[in-house]
């Protein structure tokens, strides 16, 4: 298992969910399905990654930093760029 795979499976389980199981009965879904997904072998769709933010009561900013870290690492950068300049 890759780190990010790892970080995310810690994730769930830092939030209350005994295991990967668990939460996916709670989040209504196949253990196999958010195993792949927690995994990286597939992609969420967003609906799926708002109701993953919404049973582990965290901010989506926190779920898109879990599955898009580089994307969310651009974005942070811009958004102080962005800051910095406006305050020039």
């Amino acid at each position: 298992m890759d780190k990010i795979a790892a970080k995310r499976i810690a994730f769930v389980k830092s939030h209350g969910y005994k295991n990967i199981s668990v939460f996916a009965r709670a989040v209504g879904e196949h253990p196999s399905n958010v195993h792949k997904v927690l995994k990286g072998q597939q992609l969420p769709r967003i609906e799926k990654l708002f109701t993953y933010a919404a049973f582990l009561d965290v901010d989506m900013s926190q779920i898109l930093g879990l599955f898009y870290p580089e994307q969310m690492k651009h974005y942070k950068d811009t958004r102080k760029a962005l800051k910095e300049a406006a305050e020039e």
